[in-house]
């Protein structure tokens, strides 16, 4: 059950994008792409075409505020366009543990992008070489898979306070030390228990870490976490670790409510907590997949829960008849919140 439902048959076809990373890629963490980019602004989607192919396929910004680096005397631009799909593009801000959906269907790096929106974008100088292509003096950073170009919820969002964070370290530290500040850093935000971005900092940096620990010992401990995925037309938010069938988190563009998965053996009645908060689901008979057997409820997406799923810090999870199962959100549901808010509307 651990299947994210649909979310993950994403088919969509995009031939004249289409790339292919060596054996062993990795794509680079958070930490190291603050490291690795020359420029980082936090922007305004101004303009941009409709159809993400050709030679003008370029997305226009307005820088709001530099995170790292000096403008330069030329636009900024993203390769890219405002529809996906023929359906024009919506905000998609996403938790420090996933990148947009579409860095993953073909081209390896966003190209879909909500006209009016905020946006965290890293940029490189231009080479020579690459002036045909890209003919201004800063080049949209290209690492695939990765999150060189993410909306954010708001100018004050968490990855907008993550990236000046480790804008911070990175200059403070050299790399000698580097490791060592990073454990430094993170023990402090571990600290910071009520505060929701610290929290998501404090993993994402336990996911540099572990990713460039050349054989240390895992930072992260093993256990039940939240995941989320997310697409045009659904959110989903996962808690499981691998092992243990999964509960799942779902809304659906147009949809009454927020629905609610778990293991069918588990009984036909579920609590749902966060925010220190519990939640009692209406039972309601749904289905995820022919093939995937789950008992089901649905939430209406009230103030109460969305406060909960957007401060909340403690753990959150689903208590059935025979298990609970709960870990600490980080992000992902206060990301989930706003992406159910937006597809709930959308009638």
């Amino acid at each position: 059950m651990m299947r994210p439902l649909a979310l993950l048959l994403v088919a969509l076809s995009v031939p004249s994008f289409a790339c292919s990373m060596p054996e062993g890629y990795r794509a680079p963490t958070n930490l190291e792409l603050v490291q690795k980019a020359e420029l980082i602004v936090l922007a305004r989607v101004v303009d941009g075409p409709d159809d993400p192919f050709g030679p003008r396929a370029f997305v226009s910004l307005e820088p709001v505020r530099v995170l790292k680096g000096k403008l330069p005397g030329d636009p900024l631009r993203l390769t890219g366009s405002l529809k996906w799909n023929e359906h024009v593009v919506e905000p998609m801000p996403t938790p420090l543990a996933l990148s947009h959906v579409s860095t993953g269907i073909g081209a390896c790096v966003r190209v879909f992008y909500p006209k009016g929106g905020l946006i965290v974008a890293m940029f490189q100088r231009t080479e020579v070489t690459e002036k045909h292509a890209h003919p201004y003096s800063m080049t949209p950073m290209f690492e695939a898979f990765a999150r060189t170009a993410e909306d954010v919820e708001n100018a004050d969002g968490v990855w907008v306070k993550a990236v000046e964070a480790y804008v911070a370290l990175l200059a403070g530290t050299d790399a000698a030390h580097l490791r060592e500040a990073v454990l430094a850093k993170r023990a402090a935000l571990l600290a910071q228990t009520d505060d929701l971005a610290a929290q998501a900092m404090a993993d994402d940096l336990a996911d540099y870490l572990d990713r460039t620990g050349n054989g240390a010992a895992p930072v992260r401990r093993d256990g039940p976490s939240w995941r989320m995925f997310d697409v045009s037309e659904e959110s989903a938010a996962l808690l499981g670790d691998g092992k243990i069938e999964a509960r799942i988190l779902r809304c659906r563009a147009g949809g009454g409510a927020i629905e609610l998965y778990w293991p069918e053996k588990e009984g036909v009645a579920a609590v749902f907590r966060a925010g220190g908060q519990s939640f009692a689901p209406a039972p309601a008979k749904l289905t995820l997949s022919p093939e995937m057997k789950a008992a089901s409820a649905i939430m209406k997406l009230d103030a109460r829960l969305r406060d909960a799923l957007l401060t909340g810090t403690s753990e959150a999870g689903v208590e059935t008849g025979s298990r609970t199962l709960a870990a600490r959100p980080r992000d992902i549901l206060q990301k989930f919140a706003r992406r159910c808010e937006a597809l709930l509307g959308a009638k």
